[in-house]
């Protein structure tokens, strides 16, 4: 008795089984926030902002070192998820100051806006990049305003 072999299941379960796993990448939302909690830990890590795009990641800010800026820039590749970076990192002393704490609690806003980022300078909150929607945009305003930093300069634009 021949058994036919019928290769259309074994191709079927392929393409699903690549279609599950191509789905299964983390949103921009949730590697912006694994990079901002690598801020938060990591000293490598703080004097730079992060924008998350469609897996790209643009990395912005300052390092104190060669060797620094390397790790940064290595950890950030080694993430599961991100397709290329983008690396805008200058060498130059990094100073954590009295906008530490402010920092800090603006990164923690971002993490839900992975296309902005934020520079905090004498109390005053810089945003620029690229909010979902009219409404993310209203809403990360006021989040930011609620911190009550000094004065917000907001050139955030919207994708709609």
């Amino acid at each position: 008795m021949k058994f036919k072999t019928n290769i259309s299941v074994p191709l079927a379960f392929c393409i699903c089984l690549l279609s599950f796993l191509s789905g299964c990448r983390p949103s921009d939302a949730d590697l912006k926030a694994d990079f901002i909690a690598k801020a938060e830990r990591e000293k490598d890590f703080q004097g730079v902002s992060f924008v998350v795009e469609e897996g790209i990641v643009t990395i912005n800010g300052v390092c104190p070192s060669e060797k620094s800026k390397k790790k940064v820039e290595e950890t950030v590749k080694g993430v599961h998820g991100v397709k290329d970076i983008v690396s805008h990192i200058t060498i130059a002393p990094v100073t954590i100051g009295t906008d530490h704490n402010l920092k800090t609690s603006v990164d923690s806003v971002l993490k839900k806006y992975p296309a902005v980022e934020a520079s905090v300078a004498d109390s005053i909150v810089t945003l620029s990049g690229k909010a979902q929607d009219n409404k993310k945009s209203e809403e990360l305003l006021t989040a930011i305003k609620s911190l009550q930093p000094r004065s917000i300069i907001y050139q955030v634009t919207t994708a709609q």
